[in-house]
């Protein structure tokens, strides 16, 4: 009977996620844009070529793709940019120390993951539905 009353509100099904996950990457991308010169050290530590590229571009998808998801626009795409992100985190930072250690990466994938195949449906610049 509860979940009956809910459905009435199923169009507003993906803003929570859309709001967490883009406030997620909004204040991660800020921080690394703001220490440029820091990401590019760890992505350098962490093997990548060409590091400082890499790192401003971490900090663009990260930083704009969190904008995307908050506004609504472009959300499966922003998504799987997000989702590429967080799996190459995953194979290249957290997978050394642990499953303990991939918990919240593993759930903000599932949630790039679900915004990719569900994308905007209300409240968005651009409605995916």
């Amino acid at each position: 009977m509860c979940l009956k009353v809910l459905e009435k509100y199923s169009m507003y099904r993906d803003i929570p996620l859309r709001l967490a996950l883009g406030l997620i990457f909004v204040v991660a991308g800020f921080g690394k844009l703001m220490d440029i010169g820091g990401v590019t050290e760890m992505l350098a530590g962490n093997g990548f070529p060409i590091a400082g590229v890499f790192a401003w571009i971490l900090a663009i998808v990260e930083f704009g793709g969190g904008l995307a998801l908050l506004a609504g626009w472009k959300t499966r795409e922003a998504s799987a940019l997000l989702g590429f992100v967080i799996l190459v985190a995953i194979f290249t930072v957290k997978l050394g120390s642990g499953f303990g250690a991939m918990f919240t990466d593993i759930a903000i994938l599932g949630g790039a993951v679900s915004l990719m195949l569900s994308g905007a449906s209300s409240y968005a610049v651009q409605n995916d539905n």
